[in-house]
């Protein structure tokens, strides 16, 4: 049977929304066997969820429309577990006997998307995180470096400004110097 080999729930129903037909694929996502599935009402498988509409706007853009654009909604299963889905539905053709058709939704069982979804947002997090311990260190090193650095920098510029012999002033420029160079170097690192 073509619907029993879809990836999605079906469910078709009356014009009440009361089930009455199901494919493989609904009884497995919803753990009910067909049976049980047949004669209850559609809505009472669905909750809304913070994105999704209750299920009385739903059913009227349903009304109006004809069809209902795919939302995320909670799947209640038989042993009172909630699936996250994506939820679409439309009207069937109806004959001039009935006052108002029936409808066929379609449901897609979305777990493993919305698991991973939640996995990158975790490594998002993670690398966010890891992201401002690095600024952090970088801050305190910068600091913790760069403070007795220009000590060093300061003092020997003052030590040149004294009285100093020929070697003794060749070796404060030479600090000096390489204290400079030290600092264009972390400057660069950091």
């Amino acid at each position: 049977n073509t619907l029993d080999s879809m990836m999605e729930a079906l469910f078709s129903t009356g014009p009440s929304g009361v089930i009455q037909s199901v494919n493989r694929a609904a009884t497995l996502v919803t753990g009910y066997e067909a049976e049980e599935l047949t004669g209850r009402y559609l809505d009472t498988l669905f909750l809304a969820n913070d994105e999704s509409r209750p299920a009385d706007q739903w059913i009227q853009e349903l009304r109006s429309n004809g069809t209902v654009a795919q939302e995320e909604r909670w799947l209640l299963t038989k042993t009172g577990d909630r699936v996250p889905v994506v939820f679409s539905a439309s009207l069937l053709q109806h004959d001039a006997r009935q006052r108002e058709p029936g409808m066929v939704c379609l449901v897609l069982d979305i777990t493993k998307r919305k698991q991973f979804e939640k996995e990158l947002a975790k490594a998002r997090d993670e690398a966010l995180e890891a992201n401002q311990l690095k600024s952090e260190f970088l801050a305190t090193m910068s600091h913790e470096i760069r403070t007795p650095l220009n000590g060093i920098l300061g003092l020997t510029a003052l030590m040149q400004d004294t009285e100093l012999d020929e070697e003794q002033t060749e070796y404060v420029s030479s600090a000096h110097s390489c204290g400079q160079s030290l600092l264009k170097i972390i400057n660069d690192v950091l």
